[in-house]
């Protein structure tokens, strides 16, 4: 956990690992920096003995539950990357287990959560899950709220600009679900794996939902998935029954054995976005500088 992280798209937030472990699942995870961080501190006895070997990711995951109520010591509203060693979504995990982690988000909606997983599969599983097991519940309740007698005074607790009042705190909104605090990413590094992956995020129940193309291993065509102000996609121009991204990440990769970046990739993206008006998060170009081209990109959602 890094309560003031270098990533650049935290500007300035932290780190909150509730879980950490994974496996490789595709070309983006051959150098991992999560893999080579976790390998200096590989030792039995030491905080990734076990879930890393010298070979890298041992495909064994922890979960620390003690570490859950993180979030709520730090006081300064902040972004937060959400398992920055692991993937919430590894099949290891409970859906109890990636549910305490969404319980503690909703709770502390001063903060902005960004989940990355290369897992949509699972992800979209146990979206599926919850809806299927607690919203008729929640929907219900929510029915109760509204037409309860004022005396009852439940209902205000749940009107907009309620919760945390006393507490100098940002407000809870109802419903809770889907989160409006909370960014679902998927992370592709190639026009496969896009192709794969963004069609599921898309199903997936989220207020805000983004691409992190990193590393970019390859020139990737996201039009389909960019929708301008008349719901037309801007690859083609046709209507599409899905909402469209709301955020682009991408960056080369870094660090030792690095693979090869070309600027036109990057810069590809960053006119499909703009055609989008979509925010483009630029990282860092293969030469670690962190512009495109000698131009800083640090869009986010609003």
């Amino acid at each position: 956990m890094t309560d003031k992280s270098k990533i650049e798209w935290l500007d300035g937030g932290s780190t909150w690992n509730p879980m950490i472990g994974c496996e490789k699942v595709s070309d983006g995870c051959a150098r991992c920096y999560a893999e080579r961080m976790a390998m200096r501190f590989r030792k039995p006895g030491m905080p990734f003995g076990g879930v890393v070997d010298r070979f890298g990711w041992t495909g064994l995951t922890r979960f620390f539950p003690e570490r859950l109520e993180q979030p709520f010591r730090w006081r300064r509203p902040r972004r937060i990357f959400t398992c920055s060693m692991g993937d919430l979504f590894h099949e290891s995990l409970t859906d109890e287990q990636i549910a305490a982690v969404f319980g503690v988000m909703a709770a502390t909606p001063q903060h902005q959560y960004v989940v990355l997983t290369k897992r949509l599969n699972r992800a979209l599983k146990w979206f599926d899950a919850i809806a299927q097991k607690y919203l008729p519940w929640i929907n219900m309740f929510a029915r109760i709220i509204s037409i309860s007698e004022p005396i009852i005074n439940i209902r205000s607790y749940f009107q907009p600009g309620y919760m945390g009042k006393r507490r100098g705190e940002t407000p809870i909104e109802w419903p809770l679900w889907p989160l409006s605090n909370v960014i679902m990413c998927a992370s592709v590094e190639d026009q496969k794996t896009a192709d794969e992956r963004v069609p599921l995020l898309l199903k997936i129940p989220a207020k805000w939902r983004g691409v992190s193309v990193e590393p970019m291993l390859s020139g990737i065509n996201i039009g389909p998935w960019l929708l301008d102000e008349d719901g037309l996609d801007v690859d083609g121009g046709w209507p599409q029954n899905h909402d469209g991204l709301d955020l682009v990440i991408c960056g080369a990769e870094t660090g030792p054995g690095k693979r090869p970046f070309k600027d036109d990739w990057a810069l590809d993206l960053r006119d499909e976005c703009r055609d989008a008006d979509t925010p483009f998060f630029f990282k860092k170009d293969g030469a670690g500088k962190p512009t495109l081209c000698g131009v800083e990109y640090h869009e986010w959602v609003k």
